[in-house]
């Protein structure tokens, strides 16, 4: 059996007001609240979770349908996966890799 890793997701979205994120069982994918002194937007922490990397990914996907959003990373501890940050392009309207 596979050991299950812990995994972050951040986003970034436009404007002050959060895009409302789907729903999914568990609720694993929502605003995580920010420590004390820290700005609420429009970065946050939306997932947090030992599971695996496919689990991980696949909420990557669920969010990228979610207008308002300006870029997805997965993190593993405290670095960036490389294959795992997107940036949404407003020219093309698309979801791109970083």
């Amino acid at each position: 059996m596979r050991r299950k890793i812990p995994y972050d997701i951040l986003v970034r979205h436009e404007g002050e007001t959060c895009p409302q994120l789907p729903e999914l069982p568990g609720k694993d994918l929502k605003y995580y609240p920010k420590e004390e002194g820290m700005p609420q937007c429009p970065s946050h922490l939306v997932f947090s979770r030992a599971c695996d990397i496919s689990v991980a990914r696949d909420r990557i996907e669920r969010l990228k349908a979610v207008k308002g959003l300006l870029w997805i990373r997965l993190y593993l501890g405290r670095e960036a996966k490389e294959q795992d940050r997107w940036k949404y392009n407003t020219a093309s309207l698309r979801w791109e890799r970083e």
